[in-house]
């Protein structure tokens, strides 16, 4: 989905300024700098540790159509077959994440998610005029997510968690006529994932920990798809249909997480690094 313009350009200035910070608040929030707190110092980071692997399924579910402006009708629907998105029709989704821990409550991670859905939605013939047909939706989301976990795990390890992330990428759309497949005039398939949208998004996700390293995850993600990159710095945008919306959904899903480290863990004499360790209050 994208606009007049605006195909293969995601990464254009703006975009890529957003990307350059995340890495900044990356770097900075990983550099090996202790903290005080009210017991001493508090251990920094490693970067070598506290990473976590994710796959998770569930159902997808576009809750409104990509806009047809009256003076251009494919200014859209041009990228993605000539046809809109069937909306209010459950699909399946998939997602892989991989996380690192910055610091006891944030956390930074990169999302891959598949999405595919049928139903019926208007086709735009050749001639300008419009039909109902069956299509078949077919989506790719690469993703950056930056969240806040809300009870520390690192000490306490705490059976049940929760994490608000805000998260932004692309995501590719392609649409197929389902009932006529190899039809001329505009009805075959174009180029596979041929145009791209700007994807926000908030993602709640509710953690019950299984033991110390593996944890189920319950989420649901409230998306927005747009055609300018700008839009990634104003994430109040999600919450009500503006000039530059293309479409928003839904995203349910229930997987499990695995928390892995690229080092081993040393003994440390230090109570406060032992896993059934609690913190005093």
């Amino acid at each position: 989905m994208a606009c007049d313009g605006y195909k293969y350009t995601i990464l254009d200035h703006s975009l890529r300024r957003g990307l350059l910070l995340l890495l900044f608040l990356f770097s900075i929030l990983c550099y090996p700098v202790a903290a005080q707190s009210d017991k001493g110092l508090i251990t920094p980071e490693n970067l070598l540790r506290n990473w976590k692997v994710a796959v998770k399924g569930g159902t997808v579910m576009l809750i409104s159509e990509v806009p047809v402006p009256l003076e251009n009708p494919r200014q859209y629907l041009q990228y993605i077959n000539n046809m809109n998105i069937p909306v209010w029709k459950p699909g399946i989704a998939g997602t892989l994440t991989t996380r690192k821990m910055l610091s006891a409550h944030w956390e930074m991670g990169y999302q891959l998610e598949l999405l595919q859905l049928r139903g019926e939605a208007m086709r735009l013939t050749t001639t300008g005029s419009r039909s109902v047909t069956s299509v078949r939706t077919t989506g790719v989301g690469q993703n950056f997510t930056i969240g806040y976990v809300f009870r520390e795990a690192w000490i306490n390890n705490p059976k049940t968690n929760y994490t608000l992330a805000y998260k932004v990428g692309s995501l590719h759309i392609n649409n197929r006529d389902e009932r006529d497949q190899n039809a001329p005039n505009g009805n075959v398939m174009v180029e596979t994932f041929s145009n791209v949208a700007v994807i926000t998004g908030l993602v709640n996700e509710f953690t019950f920990n299984l033991n110390r390293d593996l944890s189920l995850m319950l989420t649901a993600e409230f998306n927005r798809s747009s055609d300018t990159p700008r839009d990634i710095y104003k994430p109040y945008k999600l919450f009500y249909y503006s000039s530059h919306t293309v479409n928003n959904f839904i995203n349910i899903s229930v997987g499990l997480s695995y928390q892995f480290g690229f080092v081993k863990n040393k003994i440390n004499k230090d109570p406060k690094n032992l896993p059934w360790y609690k913190r005093k209050r």
